[in-house]
């Protein structure tokens, strides 16, 4: 078949599969493999080109937020807040000896210090997980696991704690008119921190969830 001759063929009466194999290889600049991309056309095919400039020109749109920026915050909240504790404890420790439990507010003070860090951190790193520019933008989240289990292990021991003391002032008190207010007022500090330890818990929780990579 010579030139003239392949202009007139007809591709209708092809199979797909046929046409695709004859559109494979046929050269890109002749008239044919114009006519058979006009037939698949035809038949539902798409051939618009991926926009490959502006793939690549969103892989270098830079974040939002620092990473290290993110990071050097984290730091800077541990070191400070550990600093104030260390100095806390050993100033009141120059007038005598610490109630032990003194010792697990001030700690305790440094960890929600630490966790509110962490949280700022975790919603920037967010903000950069979820931008478009940065498809399957990975973010390591073992850290906020870690707050995970220790603000539900926290909130559950507070529970527990606050549970085991309203048994043991109604018992104490049960025969008197105000035992169950005094039983309620009681436990009220420990049913308060075991609300806010699950409220922080699941803050991180929806945090390393939404942060996974799909």
């Amino acid at each position: 078949m010579n030139f003239e001759d392949e202009k007139t063929v007809s591709y209708d009466s092809y199979e797909d599969a046929e046409l695709k194999r004859l559109f494979e290889n046929a050269e890109t600049d002749s008239e044919t493999y114009q006519a058979i991309m006009d037939e698949l056309i035809r038949r539902g095919y798409d051939f618009e080109p991926e926009p490959p400039e502006e793939i690549e020109s969103a892989h270098i749109q830079p974040l939002r937020y620092s990473f290290w920026g993110s990071r050097l915050w984290n730091i800077v909240a541990s070191v400070l807040s550990l600093i104030g504790a260390m100095v806390f404890v050993r100033t009141h420790s120059s007038f005598g000896e610490l109630d032990p439990m003194l010792y697990v507010m001030v700690y305790a003070f440094v960890a929600l210090i630490v966790s509110m860090s962490y949280l700022v951190s975790g919603v920037r790193s967010l903000a950069n997980h979820k931008d478009p520019g940065h498809p399957g933008l990975k973010v390591p989240t073992y850290e906020y696991w870690f707050f995970v289990i220790l603000w539900f292990a926290a909130g559950g021991y507070e529970l527990f704690t606050g549970i085991r003391a309203f048994i043991r002032y109604w018992r104490e008190f049960s025969e008197f008119d105000f035992g169950l207010s005094l039983a309620i007022a009681g436990v009220m500090p420990s049913f308060a921190m075991a609300i806010f330890g699950v409220l922080l818990g699941m803050a991180f929780l929806y945090l390393a969830l939404e942060l996974r990579v799909k």
